[in-house]
């Protein structure tokens, strides 16, 4: 994999993850809870989210809601144009039938009321969605004309429904006539949504089919005012009539009977195009008022049909701008050719291609001047997003990660080929992942039509990549790239996505490191969704309410086993009643989180956890009856555990007293069977950051999910002292001398409860005792774990521990050391040997011969000064002498002893550089510094040049957090993980063991002087003795 995805990694994080996991909660942050569930059990688990959906609906201005509800009031309105003036002039009496249109549009407009009062808007140059302040500015704008055309609405169909039909009384009438004149009003409310058809054309339709759209419009709207002057024109008559005056209608032979609805209408439009066009026409005002409405029909036609002319002529010239624009630069791009004598075929590719690239500037051309930098990558996001929703690995990050997704869309680079130009090429290396979109390409000169967008080189995001294959385009095409260094960058910032990113791409490395995926251009489906679903984050998302800590219960009937419970199960083992199968089906049963498919076990933790409890628990039951065979059942003859090391295990399980202690024995049993699952991610995902540690997250589950461990519920007190004193001493840290006598400390520190303390010690081996057991079913029957070879070390450690009541933490620790060189062979003569065997430990050196004799190679190459730094840190009890603690030193050497390119020897010299560096970050006034090193124990595994690794302390820093310093490798060693070895070691490191060299020869000088001294002073004394 690439450098920089470890530094991805190690800036991920489990809270990350855990607060994303919070804000996917069911029901979070919604605010009408009980009325959602309501909604969920009528429209099944999918309709929870529902009002929801509506909220966010009517918030946005341009969802598809409001779209088709603006649509639905532009017709309304173009609706009550169109008829109400031909109501109001030729006085159309209500009816029952258009009395039924009139409700259905009384009650849009009341519904429209409180969805206008929950409607985001737009103000200087953001979306406003605050529920106040669009309250707030409905109520200072729309609000009172609203209000008032819907009493209005309201009391017409009142009237309609008391006076009947035709048959209306003359004062209902003139009532109905002048409310519907007075509703003609609401057509002020046109220009509101015509703006959001304006904005909505603008975003959907190309440029061409705008101007053209835009043109129609001003022809409509001017036919729409054309429309109601012809029907004012005839009431304008009608009124004559009544008033006894002259009018154009009697003195035409227009009036009503006389000619049919039809000739009348036709007639006042043919009038008032008359009056704004040269259409000559015999009608002419007879009287003062039908002047008057000529004359301001005439000032309307120079106003507004002239502004009309003037729009639809400057969309015109727009359209004819855009033609001239494409035509200059096409004859200057034709101009260059000629000048250059380029020959015609060439030539006419080019000039092809450049039609192309206009006809595609034409439509996508954007001044990103005048827009924000978030807005500009929101936009690529609308327009590549679709491309990459088609991967499951980019449809997780779209749906989890919004931000993220939106910045992989702007790092995409896109790149116009033309027809048969080569995408990739066989045998060539790739660092980046080619999208093409739909369309014909000859894939290795095969020819292929993709349906969908395609992806390629995914591998290339994960590690240097080599194509399989060669990729052509048939036609002028566009082909995105993204490369694993911008795929990094994006998700670098958010740890969550970053941790996601990462495990996908190691699951992707291994399956190509293991055989079982063959690199390729086009990476089999089944795989990518195998290596995305096996990733925290998907399991996360995809979390079911089951395997939620607050919802999870045991689905099963089940009695948590008491104390006489065990007692009896201990006596028919002992007695030999029970074979170790049917041991472990009675296990099962006792304690629930062991059961299978429905256990706690299960549902939250691998299956192999499951039977690691299951070997602990067997294994302690054997421990306590004194079974040798069936313990050893599981093991290898040729590395079986001799009868001699099963008696010092029966002896320690008699120092303990744990056989007269049937409480504490029940203790144990709940503790092996629920210690496992503080290892589970599904469980750690759950847990706040601060109980992160495997005792943590399992106190952390007994205190808020005492449903998730039913069988802690009889011994809740002990098992929190036991889980505390767990995480407090860990005795496999003890087992490599990884930990300091300061920690036996803390041990003792509870020795005020010496039985717990006695059990504890216990539970720990125990719980080795079934690491193997995950191997297989049969592992669960004993201990495959504790054989021969790997109980030799531990049982020194337990020896050593049985002395922690009567010895110090100083003399049980270093005790064990010295146990340990013996065993090992090493010859301790002086202080320094002793530090050696510790170093040995930590090397997890188990046994006498080649390796020890090689790390004893490698530390007599260490020069003085250097291994003085060493020896002085190893013997640090971290209380009366000040010290380092590294956790992870082990995994580090283990990874230098396997790494070809570091060697045990070069991880010691960065050790001493390390100690160092460490001290003077705090100083000398802490008795103990920890500092961890997971991330350079990672990068020791990886790293592929000595002189990189040489130099990783030039670029890596000490972060201090919780007063513990984290050892950050930082981008630039990750990114020089694959460089080979080239580089020298910096002068700042020369410099610094020169100066650590001068320090020792200056302490050897001083030491030197001092015995000078010394001796000078004695024959001083010894003279003047003899001149007495």
């Amino acid at each position: 994999m690439y450098g920089f995805w470890e530094e991805v990694h190690v800036k991920s994080s489990v809270p990350a993850l855990q607060t994303l996991l919070e804000n996917n909660k069911p029901g979070q942050n919604r605010r009408n809870s009980v009325i959602e569930a309501i909604v969920a059990q009528t429209f099944g688990r999918h309709g929870g989210g529902l009002l929801t959906k509506i909220d966010a609906a009517i918030k946005e201005p341009f969802s598809a809601f409001h779209i088709g509800w603006s649509f639905l009031g532009l017709l309304l309105l173009l609706w009550d144009g169109i008829t109400m003036p031909m109501a109001v002039a030729w006085d159309w009496q209500a009816t029952r039938f258009s009395f039924v249109p009139e409700v259905l549009k009384l009650c849009y407009w009341l519904m429209d009321m409180p969805i206008s009062l929950q409607t985001g808007y737009a103000a200087h140059g953001t979306m406003v969605t605050s529920r106040k302040k669009m309250a707030k500015r409905y109520l200072r704008t729309w609000f009172g004309p609203d209000l008032c055309m819907n009493s209005i609405d309201v009391i017409t169909v009142s009237i309609t429904i008391i006076a009947g039909d035709v048959d209306s009384t003359l004062a209902w009438a003139r009532l109905l006539r002048f409310l519907r004149a007075f509703r003609l009003l609401r057509l002020v409310k046109f220009r509101q949504f015509e703006e959001k058809l304006d904005a909505i054309i603008g975003f959907s339709a190309m440029q061409y089919v705008e101007l053209f759209i835009a043109v129609v419009k001003t022809f409509a709207v001017l036919l729409l005012f054309v429309h109601m002057l012809g029907c004012a024109w005839y009431l304008v008559g009608r009124a004559g009539i009544q008033w006894g005056w002259e009018n154009w209608l009697i003195e035409y032979r227009f009036e009503d009977g006389r000619e049919p609805f039809s000739r009348q209408y036709l007639v006042c439009i043919h009038w008032v195009f008359a009056q704004i066009t040269p259409a000559p026409l015999k009608i002419q005002p007879m009287n003062s008022m039908e002047q008057g409405f000529n004359i301001f029909v005439i000032i309307f036609a120079l106003v507004v049909v002239g502004g009309s002319i003037s729009r639809i002529s400057a969309t015109i010239q727009q359209v004819l701008k855009l033609s001239a624009e494409s035509n200059q630069k096409k004859r200057q791009v034709n101009q260059y050719l000629k000048s250059n004598r380029i020959d015609l075929q060439l030539s006419t590719r080019i000039l092809h291609f450049v039609d192309h690239a206009l006809g595609r500037r034409k439509t996508a051309m954007l001044d990103t001047s005048l827009i924000t930098e978030r807005m500009r990558k929101e936009l690529n996001m609308v327009s590549r997003g679709p491309l990459l929703l088609s991967n499951i690995v980019f449809e997780l990050i779209d749906r989890a990660f919004k931000m993220v997704f939106m910045e992989v869309c702007d790092r995409l680079k896109v790149e116009m080929l033309e027809k048969g130009e080569i995408i990739f090429k066989k045998a060539n290396l790739s660092h980046a992942m080619y999208i093409v979109r739909p369309g014909t390409y000859y894939l290795d000169d095969v020819r292929q039509v993709f349906e969908e967008p395609k992806f390629f080189a995914e591998l290339a995001l994960c590690a240097p990549f080599l194509h399989s294959s060669s990729l052509q385009c048939k036609n002028i095409a566009d082909v995105f790239t993204l490369s694993g260094r911008d795929f990094a960058e994006c998700t670098i910032d958010v740890p969550a996505c970053g941790s996601f990113v990462y495990q996908y791409c190691r699951n992707l490395c291994t399956a190509v490191n293991n055989g079982k995926l063959f690199p390729k251009d086009e990476l089999p489906l089944t795989f990518r969704e195998e290596a995305c679903k096996s990733t925290n984050c998907w399991q996360m998302l995809n979390l079911k309410d089951t395997h939620r800590i607050e919802h999870f219960f045991v689905d099963a009937n089940y009695q948590v086993a008491s104390v006489q419970d065990i007692e009896d199960l201990l006596n028919m083992v002992k007695a030999g009643q029970l074979q170790a199968p049917e041991m472990c089906t009675r296990l099962e049963g006792m304690f629930p989180e062991v059961m299978p498919m429905v256990g706690t076990h299960a549902h939250f933790s691998l299956p192999a956890e499951r039977l690691r409890a299951l070997a602990a628990l067997a294994s302690f039951i054997y421990l306590i009856v004194d079974r040798y065979e069936e313990f050893t059942a599981p093991q290898k003859l040729s590395n079986k555990l001799s009868v001699d090391t099963w008696k010092k295990m029966q002896d320690f399980i008699s120092w303990s007293g744990i056989r007269s202690m049937p409480d504490w024995i029940h203790c144990v049993m709940v503790f092996l069977a629920i210690k496992g699952l503080g290892k589970s991610e599904k469980l750690l995902l759950q847990v706040p950051g601060a109980c992160q540690g495997p005792e943590s997250s399992v106190i952390y589950a007994l205190q808020h999910a005492p449903r998730l461990l039913p069988s802690a519920s009889s011994v809740e007190s002990r098992i929190y002292d036991m889980l505390a004193t767990h995480k407090e001493f860990n005795l496999g840290q003890f087992l490599q001398a990884e930990n300091s006598p300061a920690s036996i400390l803390c041990l003792q520190g509870h020795s005020h409860d010496g039985e717990g303390v006695r059990a504890s010690l216990v539970a720990a081996f125990a719980l080795m005792c079934g690491i193997m057991g995950g191997a297989g079913v049969d592992g669960t029957f004993g201990s495959k774990f504790m054989d021969k070879s790997n109980s030799r070390a531990i049982m020194m450690s337990l020896a050593c521990l049985q002395n922690i009541g009567d010895c110090t933490c100083q003399e049980v620790f270093w005790g064990y050391i010295m146990t340990r060189a013996r065993a090992l062979g090493i010859r301790v003569s002086i202080i320094d040997d002793v530090a050696f065997a510790r170093l040995a430990c930590l090397c997890r050196i188990q046994n006498p011969g080649e390796e020890i004799q090689h790390l004893a190679s490698v530390w007599n190459s260490l020069d003085n000064p250097d291994r003085h730094v060493l020896v002085e840190n190893l013997l640090a009890d971290g209380m009366y002498q000040s010290g380092i603690l590294f956790l992870y030193l082990p995994f580090c050497l283990a990874h230098a002893k396997t790494n070809e390119h570091v060697g045990v020897y070069a991880m010691l010299m960065q050790l001493v550089e390390l100690t160092a560096l460490a001290q003077g970050r705090i100083g000398q006034s802490a008795a103990l510094i920890t500092v961890n090193l997971s991330d350079l124990a990672t990068f020791t595994s990886t790293v592929k040049s000595k002189a990189v690794f040489n130099t990783f302390l030039e670029h890596a820093e000490l972060i201090e957090q919780d007063d513990i310093l984290y050892l950050n490798m930082s981008s630039e060693n990750w990114s020089r993980v694959d460089d080979s070895d080239t580089q020298e070691v910096p002068v700042s490191t020369s410099l610094r063991r020169i100066t650590r060299k001068q320090n020792a020869v200056q302490k050897a000088i001083d030491s030197l002087q001092s015995q000078v001294s010394g001796i000078q002073m004695h024959f001083a004394d010894v003279l003047d003795d003899m001149d007495l």
